[in-house]
This record gives C-alpha cells, structure tokens and sequence, in this order.
C-alpha cells in the first residue's frame, strides 16, 4: 500500500506495470471548498471542475477505462 501525505510537494504517480488490471482507491473528506493539487502536471481539482494554478481551466480529457 502507498499513502500520499496531504501537503506533500512531490508529485505523486501510481504506475502499473503487470499485465493484468490494477484498481486504485482514493479517500477524501469531501469538505465544501476541499481542492486537490497535482503539482507534476500543474492541476488543481475544485468540485468536480479542474485548473491549472494560475486559474486556466485545464484541457478535458476524455476518461480511460471501463
């Protein structure tokens, strides 16, 4: 199990690198006005809507997976 300390400058990345499927949980608290910061690709998550740090919305992409 890898756990991604709150605050941490570091970016964080999961890499799969078996053959077969890999599923990831992730744990928030969901407290109104919570952001989340990705600082190895300079994104912020706030409610469902994604930026860059200066504002910019970031680019959508569309969702991989099942």
């Amino acid at each position: 199990m890898r756990r991604f300390k709150a605050g941490d400058s570091n970016g964080h990345c999961l890499q799969n690198r078996s053959d077969r499927d890999a599923v990831a949980l992730e744990i928030g608290s969901r407290v109104a006005g919570e952001t989340a910061h990705y600082s190895d690709i300079d994104m912020m998550a706030h409610a469902g809507s994604y930026t860059h740090r200066d504002g910019t919305p970031y680019p959508k992409a569309a969702r991989r997976g099942a």
